[in-house]
Parts: C-alpha cells; sequence; structure tokens
C-alpha cells in the first residue's frame, strides 16, 4: 500500500491558520477545526513564521 498524498494547503485554509494563530489558538483546536493532523498544522505555521500556543498533548500509551 502506498503512503497517502499530502494535501494541498488551500488559500482560505492558509488564512484561516494565520487568523487563528493571532487568535494564539492551539494547534491541536486548529487541526480539528481544519480537520488537518496537528503535526500538519505545527509544519505549516513554522514555515509561515507564525507562533503558535503549546496545547495540551494527549498521552501516548
Amino acid at each position: 500500500m502506498a503512503p497517502a498524498k499530502p494535501r494541498v494547503w488551500t488559500e482560505d485554509e492558509i488564512k484561516l491558520l494565520i487568523d487563528l494563530a493571532h487568535l494564539k489558538t492551539s494547534a491541536p483546536a486548529i487541526a480539528k477545526q481544519l480537520g488537518r493532523h496537528t503535526a500538519s498544522i505545527r509544519r505549516r505555521a513554522h514555515q509561515l513564521g507564525l507562533l503558535l500556543p503549546e496545547g495540551k498533548r494527549e498521552p501516548q500509551g
């Protein structure tokens, strides 16, 4: 089985990410709203030079 192809970010998604980052919304909350993985949100925010607040991470194990 081939790995999943990454989804392309739309201009609307990027604008919403920027707006939510400025409102100090956490990465997990943004991920839920955009229907993306938290890592994807953090990666795109980093690429855009945005700072996101630390969100509570789910315990592993």
